[in-house]
């Protein structure tokens, strides 16, 4: 449960998520990894059979890529004097954090799926 450690851990660094709302492009990508959460939190209830696993693979997969491409404008932009080192870095990590919470949020359902799977039928994984 190491990696639901992290996650809770990285949740509480409210300032990146802070940083996060007030960017439009890093907003935008912190909503759709809402979205895959919603079917997390459904699955989890027991609101529905399929497991979120791919779901959740594929949004973390699809924000580290996204993070590497923007890490690569964010330079871009650096050089060029269109923005400042403070406001590069600032981006850089509020995707890094974005970054974070997916995997451990990816790596937590792997966890809890094996933890399910090793379950009697019918008993309640908490």
């Amino acid at each position: 449960m190491d990696h639901i450690q992290r996650l809770v851990e990285s949740c509480a660094e409210t300032d990146r998520l802070k940083l996060v709302l007030a960017d439009p492009e890093l907003s935008g990508i912190a909503l759709q990894l809402a979205d895959r959460i919603e079917s997390l939190l459904g699955w989890l209830n027991g609101e529905m059979e399929t497991d979120p696993k791919e779901i959740v693979e594929k949004a973390s997969l699809s924000i580290a890529g996204i993070r590497k491409e923007q890490r690569k404008r964010v330079l871009e932009k650096t050089s060029s004097g269109e923005i400042d080192t403070e406001t590069a870095f600032s981006q850089m990590e509020s995707m890094r954090w974005l970054d974070r919470v997916a995997y451990h949020i990816w790596r937590a359902v792997i966890h809890l799926e094996d933890i399910k799977k090793a379950s009697p039928p019918g008993a309640q994984v908490t």
